[in-house]
């Protein structure tokens, strides 16, 4: 009875973990947010650390990038299931650059502490 009780609970954790938010919906989350100018949310979604998240915002606030559109095109994640790449299609603008520019970028992401992360640091 133990020993079925055990392999439940281990494949009830593998199915959780499996269940988490994939490199595309973390890319999703974290550009939704940046297009909402709510830096602190989308670095929830990043690899950026405790001790410069607050320069970080500086930084993305002081920057006056308008995000107008994104859409995730596709991902891949690579050999060994640390790191993924994605593509997304990404429409901005700024100051400096008022036109609306777009392109297809690649979003790279870690996984950090079992979770997909954007790489930024």
């Amino acid at each position: 009875m133990k020993k079925r009780t055990l392999i439940i609970a281990t494949l009830c954790v593998m199915l959780l973990a499996a269940c988490g938010p994939k490199p595309g919906e973390v890319v999703e989350e974290y550009y939704k947010a940046v297009q909402a100018k709510d830096y602190n949310t989308a670095l929830n979604y990043s690899n950026v650390t405790d001790d410069v998240r607050d320069v970080v915002i500086q930084l993305l606030d002081s920057s006056e990038v308008v995000v107008h559109n994104y859409k995730v095109i596709g991902s891949t994640i690579d050999p060994g299931d640390t790191t993924a790449t994605v593509d997304l299609y990404l429409s901005t603008s700024s100051i400096q650059h008022p036109d609306s520019i777009a392109d297809n970028i690649k979003v790279p992401c870690v996984k950090s502490r079992g979770k997909w992360v954007v790489k930024m640091l």
